[in-house]
């Protein structure tokens, strides 16, 4: 049988996910990550988009007319991820009896 093959990044998510169980301070650090990460994203898209509809680019305007908002995905994954692990952190924090 084949095995199927693991991405790097799932297994960086998993062991990044288990130790927040285990240690709350790591899971604060790596929720503020995604926080910022999330931020820069949707200022990366938004000035992107303005550019775009700004300087009347056809092909680069029509495509964020058409699909904008699809743009902006990748801010939402990196707060969907910093909501999980948020979650995961204060759960840890309240296991270990600060809360």
């Amino acid at each position: 049988m084949a095995r199927k093959r693991r991405s790097e990044r799932d297994g960086l998510l998993e062991m990044l996910f288990e130790f927040t169980g285990r240690f709350w301070q790591v899971g604060l650090v790596v929720t503020c990550r995604f926080i910022f990460l999330a931020a820069l994203a949707f200022r990366l898209v938004s000035n992107h988009t303005a550019l775009a509809e700004g300087r009347g680019i056809p092909d680069i305007g029509a495509n964020v007319a058409a699909g904008g908002w699809l743009f902006y995905g990748v801010p939402l994954i990196f707060l969907a991820l910093a909501w999980v692990f948020g979650a995961k952190t204060f759960e840890a924090y309240n296991r270990q009896g600060h809360f």
